[in-house]
Order: C-alpha cells, then structure tokens, then sequence
C-alpha cells in the first residue's frame, strides 16, 4: 500500500467522523420513531385484545418472568407486574377474571398484592381472589408445566407473556395458537425475542415495550437516552466490525 502523509491521514479520519456522525444522528432520529411507533402498537394491541376480552365475557392469562431469569427485583420481571396491573384495572368486572402466573416466589406475591391493590383502589375488595396470582414454577420447564394447563381453561382469550423469557416459551405460544388466543410477548432475552418472533411477528415486542411510561421529564429522558445509547452502540460494533474485516483483507490488520 502507498505511504500515507499526515494529511491523507487527518482527511480520511475526518471522513470517518463525519461517517460517523452522519451513522449516530440517524440512528437517533430512527430510535425516537420506532420507540414511539413501539409502544403506540404495544399499547394498542393489548387494549383490543382487553376490549374483546370484556365483550365476549372471557378472561386472560399473564405470564410474568420464568426460570433463572425471574429473580426478585429483576427490571423484567416488575415491568411485567406494570402490565399486569393494567390488565387487572381493565378487567375489574370481567366474568372471568385474568389470572397472573409468575416464574419465582417472591414475583408471585407481589403480583398478588398488587392484585389485592387494584381491587381496593377501585373500591371492589370482595372482587379479589387469592387465586388471581399463583406461583407456575421456579425452573423454565416446570414454569411452563405450571403456565400450560391454564391455557386449556374455558372461555380464555389472550396470552399476555412479559419478562425473562427463554426460548421454551414457544411451547407456550403454540399452545395458545392451538386454543385460538390472541398472544403479546414481550421479552428481555435476546433468544426469547427471536422465538417469540419465530412463533408470531405479530405478537413480539423488543426492549421498547420495558420502557416506563413516565411523564416526569428527566426520568422520560433517561430512559430515551439508555434506549438511543443501546442503538448507538450496535450501530458502533457494527462498523467496527466491518471496518476491521475490510482492512483485513486489505493486509493492514494481520
């Protein structure tokens, strides 16, 4: 390769940067769109499916985290007790009521206070039942033996799944597809995105779906940033990746 003078070498770094910026500011601007876009279609599809839940009198189930994953006060798993909470709100008198499965003890009796809560903040104490939260299983196998025969129950119709989740949760989405539920998967893990997408596009979700919905300014604009900062640094290793690969074969890097 010809010898490159100090100022080929400022030129082509300040064509790098200004690739650079060009890269971030897109990525930016895509991730405040698709964010928005995301949680619109989020919320959007689950108010429907609670709207036909309450007009044809049936009830859904809501899958909190499972196995490993759903320690106690994982990001996940209380995100998941966020939709949880407002399944419940929507569907106070409904004739079946949802029912809420967790993956771990301690998230299935925070999902049963939260329940209890919900009822008396609406003024429907007698409305609660203690079977309205219950405790699936602590391994990711034994939570879906747990989860999978509530979805045989009568008169079910959706699948709400939020958390943790691991590649076997398509045993689960299959399940529900055989029953004819409507299914919405949100999950944390990489694997169980790419299964729950595999099961039915329609219904996965990314990390857009965990983000809060909080109208506070500096925490709105905390969350923005994590999820820009996540998208940044794919995009980095990306062309990192692909400028090393080029210069490899190039002969500058061995």
């Amino acid at each position: 390769m010809p010898e490159l003078s100090l100022n080929d070498w400022v030129a082509y770094a300040l064509l790098v940067a200004l690739f650079l910026i060009f890269i971030i500011s897109y990525f930016i601007a895509r991730a405040r769109q698709k964010q928005g876009k995301a949680q619109a279609e989020a919320k959007t599809r689950l108010d429907a499916i609670l709207h036909r839940s309450s007009e044809r009198g049936e009830g859904i189930v809501i899958g909190l985290s499972e196995g490993d994953g759903a320690r106690l006060g994982s990001l996940a798993g209380l995100t998941g007790l966020q939709t949880q909470a407002h399944v419940f709100r929507h569907s106070l008198i409904s004739d079946v009521p949802p029912k809420a499965m967790a993956g771990e003890g301690s998230l299935a009796l925070l999902s049963q206070q939260l329940n209890a809560g919900t009822y008396d903040g609406a003024a429907m104490p007698e409305l609660f039942r203690m079977d309205s939260s219950a405790l699936a299983g602590v391994e990711n196998y034994a939570y879906l033996a747990g989860l999978l025969p509530e979805l045989s129950r009568p008169n079910l119709s959706a699948l709400v799944m939020q958390g943790e989740l691991n590649p076997e949760l398509i045993l689960a989405l299959d399940s529900a597809k055989r029953q004819g539920l409507d299914t919405v998967v949100a999950s944390s893990s990489l694997s169980g995105q790419a299964a729950s997408y595999l099961a039915d596009p329609e219904s996965a979700l990314g990390e857009e779906a965990f983000l809060n919905q909080s109208t506070r300014p500096r925490e709105k604009a905390g969350l923005d940033a994590s999820l820009i900062t996540l998208k940044i640094i794919r995009a980095l290793i990306v062309v990192g990746l692909t400028v090393a690969v080029l210069l490899h074969f190039l002969g500058v890097l061995p």
